[in-house]
């Protein structure tokens, strides 16, 4: 799935940095495959373009908190949720009061 996230991400000074929700605590399969994708991600890009923020995997109010907190100074955001489901809700959760893009990989 992230294959198709790194085609939105030209270049490194075509975007800003990259927020990433990490789940955590999560099982240990889902935290091997959020940093297997961040990793992916990584490849070939400069990592200071990506920020992690670790949120707890079911915690579906701490992540849409997040969200609020980091959207606050920007214009407009856009979504790829592919991780937990409680996190991918609040995406979509955000994105509609805000009218935000949201993009499944």
């Amino acid at each position: 799935m992230v294959e198709s996230l790194q085609d939105h991400l030209s270049g490194d000074a075509a975007h800003k940095a990259v927020q990433l929700l990490i789940p955590f605590p999560a099982p240990p399969s889902a935290v091997r495959r959020s940093w297997q994708s961040v990793f992916t991600l990584h490849t070939g890009r400069n990592s200071e373009k990506f920020v992690k923020h670790r949120v707890d995997a079911n915690d579906m109010s701490a992540a849409f908190d997040r969200i609020c907190s980091l959207g606050r100074d920007v214009d407009a955001i856009a979504f790829a949720p592919f991780g937990p489901k409680p996190i991918s809700a609040a995406m979509c959760l955000y994105a509609e009061q805000c009218d935000s893009a949201v993009h499944y990989p």
